[in-house]
């Protein structure tokens, strides 16, 4: 009842603060058209934006297609989480995407899964919310905690703890000395167990009890065990009680819905079970996924089976299933249970699936025998990765060049160095000679001078 009160709170989605209200205190009210998000405070009956999967035409809230979060008309410009707009229709991306840039090429995958190079979500280790490989988590799961380096999961109720200690527990809950205790029965937030804050939506708080009161039928929010504040969607408060809204050409019912017309007026009733969409209870016009059109009925198919042409004739598997040979659809453990991805492949056998290596030299492969991509990035040839012994790998290339340059460097410098040293051994020589030259001449002199002394004697 508490979060109903305005204006000192702000009104959820479908509901306003209406500008006078007879009600004290005042009290959120439901926008009279169905499935109206936001409505005029001073006339309720006019909407101004309808809910996620609808669109606003002529004062209704029409559908979209399935699984379109925005649309206008029939063509819808935004898909739901894990579909992709084709064509106007929404369109599953790959298996546990999230966000998809086309129908095979996933941006970002669903939490709890990483994404490969090949644009394929794979999952994190168990309790991991996001990681880059299976093994490298950088976030827990919200109710998971990190020790030692591994998620592990909180203790029981709840969403916020560290080691065995508890800071935050679910709805219903409250830590109390580090361990989430229960609040009082149906309510919603507590001080403690014996003292109830805010009761669940439909049961009014009793102080004096500490009690939570279940309203009247249909009742969203209410003023006293007798008296309803607020009621449930498609249900109009009338004398403090709720009785179901007309259905009509601006009040449509949800797609799983009819609007019957009996004889205290028009109200929306589901379809039969797996129809999304029926003019009664007996004529359906479109089957739920899993089940058979048939005679106007939806029959169940086979277990896990998608799609079929016949009760037990299944055509496609759900997600995280595949064939037997007996068209069966059981569970596909290589992607239910991923353990090895690269150089490995998924063995599929009736007895169940394995994971295999690949052939030799092979980075991703579909067989035994058949390879996709080789380790070294080269193009399988006949499906087989060939180690060219002629190939050279860049870096190799590379060192051989600059060994070749220092090579040449060095021979260059050994041959200046020669060649200056040979011309400074000439020098020398030369030098060397010119000395003897020299003496030799002056022996010459000096022994002509002897020879003519001696002779005047």
């Amino acid at each position: 009842m508490d979060s109903y009160i305005c204006p000192t709170k702000t009104c959820p989605e479908g509901t306003v603060c209406p500008t006078t209200d007879k009600l004290k205190p005042q009290i959120c009210q439901a926008c009279e058209i169905f499935n109206c998000k936001r409505c005029q405070a001073s006339s309720r009956g006019k909407c101004q934006a309808c809910r996620s999967g609808y669109y606003l035409e002529n004062n209704a809230c029409k559908p979209c297609t399935a699984n379109c979060e925005n649309c206008g008309s029939q063509r819808c410009s935004n898909c739901i989480p894990g579909y992709i707009v084709k064509d106007g229709q929404c369109v599953k991306c790959v298996q546990d995407c999230n966000i998809c840039s086309g129908q095979w090429v996933c941006k970002d995958c669903n939490p709890g899964f990483f994404k490969d190079r090949y644009h394929n979500c794979y999952p994190c280790s168990p309790g991991c919310g996001q990681c880059t490989s299976k093994w490298s988590c950088s976030r827990c799961l919200p109710d998971y905690n990190f020790i030692n380096k591994v998620c592990q999961k909180c203790p029981e109720n709840c969403i916020n703890c560290e080691d065995d200690k508890c800071f935050e527990c679910i709805e219903g809950y409250r830590a109390i000395d580090d361990v989430c205790q229960p609040c009082p029965v149906n309510c919603k937030k507590c001080s403690s167990y014996q003292e109830c804050q805010i009761c669940k939506d439909s049961y009014l708080l009793d102080k004096m009890a500490n009690t939570c009161t279940l309203c009247k039928a249909n009742c969203r929010a209410c003023l006293s065990k007798y008296v309803c504040g607020l009621c449930k969607d498609h249900h109009d408060l009338v004398g403090g009680e709720c009785v179901p809204s007309e259905c009509n050409s601006k009040n449509l019912c949800r797609p799983n819905q009819f609007c019957d017309a009996n004889n205290t007026g028009s109200t929306c009733v589901n379809c039969m079970e797996g129809c999304d969409s029926c003019k009664n209870l007996d004529i359906c016009t479109r089957c739920s996924t899993g089940y058979l059109k048939q005679d106007n009925r939806c029959l169940k198919c086979s277990q896990n089976c998608q799609q079929c042409s016949a009760a037990d004739t299944c055509d496609a598997c759900l997600d995280g299933y595949r064939f037997t040979t007996d068209k069966k659809c059981v569970e596909d453990q290589c992607q239910q249970n991923i353990s090895q991805f690269a150089g490995f492949y998924c063995k599929v056998q009736d007895n169940g699936n394995s994971w295999e290596q690949c052939p030799a030299n092979c980075f991703t492969c579909d067989s035994k025998t058949v390879c996709t991509q080789c380790k070294d990035n080269a193009p399988p040839v006949d499906g087989v990765c060939v180690i060219q012994n002629n190939q050279i790998s860049n870096g190799s290339i590379i060192g051989i060049v600059v060994g070749i340059v220092a090579l040449v460097g060095v021979i260059i410098v050994g041959v200046v160095y020669a060649v200056l040293m040979k011309k400074k051994s000439n020098f020398i020589q030369k030098n060397n000679d010119a000395t003897t030259n020299k003496q030799n001449i002056q022996y010459q002199i000096v022994e002509s001078a002897t020879m003519l002394e001696q002779t005047k004697q």
